[in-house]
């Protein structure tokens, strides 16, 4: 069927345990192409590991990978698959890591050069175009150590897309800035969303999860344990533990 949404990232079973504490529980989940797919919960609930999975920055224990309908062979992959896969699922950091001996730019080129392979001059015209739409236009070649936390964590998503991934994961990239940047921030990944990327998004920010995605996943204790459009699961939450949640983070008073 023409109309029918296709499957971006499909996960099955997907367990994932630290010594004796299991994470991840066997997770079903799936984002559609262009779709932004948003995961909420207490912490420790699973979902960064949800995303360092996709990734294979973990391993799973067990459990499907799917990406476009062909599964990812994580058992089996050479150093180099690996590589190939870590670029079509561009990862944001909650705490940047931007290289602090390169500019904002080079921060930004250095994939495109070293793994992807583009010439430099190539990629300086991207980086630039690239800091130019996340509003560094001015910040070429200033050093991580003369930028504010939201004009790095912007780097940092410049430095992701330039790898032309296919998926954006993002890791409660507001958490450590303060509230104008992440305004501005969160006003940055909608507009990537209105312009169809796909993205994971792991947030406590319920305000942006309600704007942005498509979808919310609630995980609790390793499990996705209720789902649905943002309205559904904020406003008429069916699960008694989704309640619970929602009441105790909208009674809980800002700092």
């Amino acid at each position: 069927m023409s109309g029918q949404k296709k499957i971006e990232i499909r996960v099955q079973g997907l367990k994932k345990q630290f010594g004796d504490l299991a994470v991840l529980k066997g997770v079903d989940f799936s984002v559609n192409e262009h779709e932004v797919v948003a995961l909420i919960g207490p912490s420790g609930s699973g979902k960064s590991t949800l995303l360092r999975c996709l990734n294979l920055l973990e391993f799973p224990d067990a459990g499907k990978i799917f990406v476009k309908d062909a599964p990812v062979e994580y058992q089996t992959m050479t150093p180099t698959q690996l590589t190939q896969h870590r670029t079509r699922m561009g990862m944001v950091f909650q705490h940047f890591h931007l290289f602090p001996h390169r500019n904002a730019l080079q921060n930004v080129i250095e994939g495109p050069v070293h793994v992807r392979g583009l010439k430099e001059s190539e990629a300086t015209e991207k980086g630039k175009a690239l800091l130019n739409q996340v509003g560094l236009q001015d910040k070429y070649e200033a050093w991580p150590s003369q930028l504010s936390g939201g004009q790095k964590q912007r780097v940092a998503i410049a430095r992701a897309l330039a790898m032309n991934p296919e998926v954006l994961l993002l890791d409660e990239i507001t958490s450590a800035l303060d509230v104008e940047m992440i305004s501005g921030i969160n006003d940055l990944l909608t507009d990537l969303a209105m312009k169809g990327m796909t993205m994971v998004i792991v947030t406590h920010d319920l305000g942006f999860a309600r704007r942005a995605a498509g979808k919310i996943c609630f995980l609790d204790d390793g499990e996705i344990i209720e789902s649905g459009a943002p309205e559904d699961l904020l406003d008429h939450p069916k699960e008694k533990r989704v309640k619970e949640f929602l009441r105790a983070v909208q009674s809980t008073p800002l700092a």
